[in-house]
């Protein structure tokens, strides 16, 4: 009895406890629903305005203030700071000087709080007239892939600048893009659409992303649609005729069928065969598409033809000049000096001499006053670069130990051949300190034409004979086509008393000079640090043995040094590496990815992998972090089977340096795909 009266309280004490705990507990919570955040400041800081665009030399004044949780305003003392003192400064009052293009963040603080606000700082010179370009307007990626994308404030005459935009993805699903740097990174498959701001003025750039990469299907080629004319004033009631062609890397041009349209109707209309009509005054794009690639030309609309040939006359006027430096060639000796001008020539020929930036280029050969006086410091050549706003322009300097140096020269016939071994044009005959200016070639041999080879005395042991073809990795059809990512390039094969000498080396390099076609920079969207030059033996690139690298968007040159001749080409920097093939006797029975060494690294380390069958095939190498997303292309080219080997320096395609952690690296080919794992510790 006394047992179950034990129970029987226990339980009810037990039961007490249970009903005490959920009546505390529903008081608890209801607390809590009232106030979730008990400590939490009621204050904020609000910093007005918000975000700004300002251009250099002016002033904003910014005003910052406590705003409580009822949204009262509350006046204190703040501290005033900027996260990039480049752009200008601050004062404690709060007032901005801007100084310098480019944006930051204004900081205002009191004890721990602090409020931002966003200004940009743009060139005080910039007008309405001005349109913003992205660079490139259409791409194609692969999911996981990143793009670098670039913009510029271009006027109709098209002049650029450089200044600060605001990069926004319109689709953040297909695609990111950073909102300072523009480096667009690819999620999913889709269409996304980039745009970048400054102030008023928007530009737009379409991307495609695909769940499979270009590589992977190696008869695909990346095309761009080129719109004529890109940039034209007309009047009301005139039509004009555009045209669209696909443009490959080499900047070879295709005809199809393209779709056409405008930005709006406002003021003009297109017709299905790209006759543009315009009604009203005003501006915007003229669009060419075919299936996923589209291009656009930009069109001014104004009131009459007098309007419009005002217009063009300032335009024209801006434009007339070009730069020429006096002398073009020259042979100097150590020790001595040569003068240089520089003239502004018009379209009549008239010369004008004019004040430039001087600079020597490539080889340190000397050195170069502001005045243009040259004075040769070391044998070898060189080039003199002359700047002036944005016009720019080269001249080659030869420079000698003595003038004893030419009295027994060697001599070099250059002879060009087409693939079938036919000699076309003449026969040149050069000495070790001339010039040999290319010109007059027919198709296909015409991509050399406006090309230069420069030997320097000490060059050459005795007289040779060279022969200049297309290299193999080129293709001709209607056309000459490279693997993707190269530019153009040529063969080098020399001859010792008629024997084939390959490769040929010489006692002092040789310069050479690669035309690359009119306006493939800009529709790339090319900088001068993108390019580089190449040896191409075995299908493979190496740039061991090329040095002084310059390249001249004005003109269209790419100039290197070379230590030897072969296969030399212009290739895209990031679509090549340094590989080294090891013994190409062997033929391996099965594709092998082996593991890295050392692993774990720090900086570098070295990837080996094997390539078997009887034929070259297109491979890439490529390395990705843990997330999936591509960091580094590695390699990416067609290559002879065999065995290779490649070093990473643990630096992503822009250069910067990664992080410590787990990296895998791929190789990919038609056929198959083999990974595997490393690890960096820094």
């Amino acid at each position: 009895m006394e047992k179950r009266q034990m129970r029987f309280a226990m339980t009810k004490f037990v039961l007490w406890i249970g009903i005490l705990c959920l009546v505390y507990g529903t008081i608890f919570a209801q607390h809590r629903g009232q106030n979730p955040h008990p400590r939490r400041n009621p204050y904020r800081v609000v910093v007005i305005p918000a975000d700004t665009t300002v251009t250099i030399g002016s002033e904003v004044q910014f005003i910052a203030y406590l705003v409580d949780t009822a949204g009262v305003r509350h006046d204190t003392t703040f501290t005033w700071s900027l996260t990039d003192k480049k752009i200008g400064s601050i004062s404690q009052e709060g007032v901005f000087s801007a100084t310098r293009s480019g944006s930051g963040l204004i900081v205002a603080s009191a004890g721990r709080l602090s409020g931002t606000a966003s200004v940009r700082v743009i060139s005080a010179d910039w007008k309405s007239g001005y349109r913003v370009q992205i660079v490139p307007e259409d791409t194609v990626l692969s999911v996981g892939q990143t793009l670098q994308m670039r913009a510029y404030l271009v006027n109709r005459n098209g002049t650029t600048k450089d200044t600060a935009f605001v990069w926004t993805s319109l689709n953040p699903y297909v695609g990111t893009i950073d909102e300072n740097t523009g480096l667009f990174e690819a999620k999913h498959a889709g269409h996304a659409i980039v745009t970048a701001r400054v102030g008023l003025l928007i530009g737009k750039a379409h991307i495609l992303v695909e769940r499979d990469s270009t590589s992977e299907r190696p008869g695909r080629e990346r095309l761009w649609v080129l719109v004529l004319p890109r940039d034209t004033v007309t009047y009301v009631g005139q039509s004009i005729q555009f045209q669209a062609k696909l443009v490959d890397l080499q900047g070879n041009t295709r005809d199809t069928t393209f779709t056409w349209s405008v930005e709006n109707e406002t003021f003009g209309t297109i017709s299905e065969n790209g006759v543009f009509t315009a009604t009203a005054v005003g501006h915007g794009f003229v669009f060419a598409s075919v299936d996923h690639l589209t291009g656009k030309a930009h069109v001014t609309v104004l009131r009459d033809s007098s309007a419009c040939d005002s217009l063009k006359n300032r335009y024209r006027h801006e434009n007339r000049f070009r730069l020429r430096i006096s002398p073009k060639d020259t042979v100097v000796s150590v020790g001595n000096t040569v003068q240089f001008k520089a003239y502004l020539v018009d379209t009549s020929g008239i010369a004008s001499e004019t004040s430039v930036r001087w600079e020597v280029v490539g080889r340190k050969i000397g050195t170069i006053d502001p005045n243009g006086l040259f004075t040769a410091l070391h044998r070898g050549i060189g080039l003199i670069k002359a700047q002036k706003e944005r016009w720019t322009a080269m001249a080659r300097v030869t420079v000698i130990g003595s003038p004893q140096d030419t009295t027994r020269l060697d001599s070099v016939r250059v002879r060009f051949r087409n693939r079938s071994g036919e000699y076309v044009g003449s026969l040149h005959q050069l000495g070790e300190k001339d010039v040999l200016k290319i010109s007059g070639l027919p198709f296909p041999l015409n991509i050399f034409n406006g090309g230069e080879i420069a030997f320097q005395p000490g060059t050459l042991s005795g007289d040779i004979t060279l022969h200049v073809t297309l290299p193999q990795m080129a293709n001709v059809d209607t056309s000459v086509h490279f693997p993707e990512g190269v530019l153009t390039g040529a063969c080098f094969e020399v001859l010792v008393n008629g024997v084939p000498v390959h490769p040929f080396s010489f006692g002092a390099p040789v310069q050479v000079a690669f035309p690359i076609k009119a306006g493939l920079f800009d529709l790339l969207g090319l900088a001068p640090e993108d390019l580089g030059v190449f040896f191409a033996d075995s299908g493979s690139l190496d740039s061991t043995g090329i040095s002084n690298v310059v390249v001249d968007t004005s003109s269209g040159m790419v100039y290197a040094e070379a230590e030897h001749f072969s296969d030399i080409v212009v290739a895209i920097r990031t679509s090549v590496s340094k590989v080294k093939s090891q013994d190409q006797s062997f033929v391996p029975k099965m594709h092998v990815l082996y593991p890295n060494y050392p692993n774990p690294f720090n900086p570098e380390t070295e990837i080996r992998f094997d390539l078997s069958g009887t034929h070259a095939q297109k491979i890439r190498l490529s390395i990705y972090n843990l997330l999936g997303q591509e960091i580094r292309t590695l390699v990416q080219g067609t290559f002879n089977p065999g065995s290779y080997r490649v070093q990473w320096d643990g630096k992503d395609n822009w250069g910067r340096s990664v992080s410590t952690g787990i990296y895998l690296y791929r190789l990919e080919g038609k056929d198959f795909s083999l990974t595997r794992r490393m690890a960096l510790i820094k």
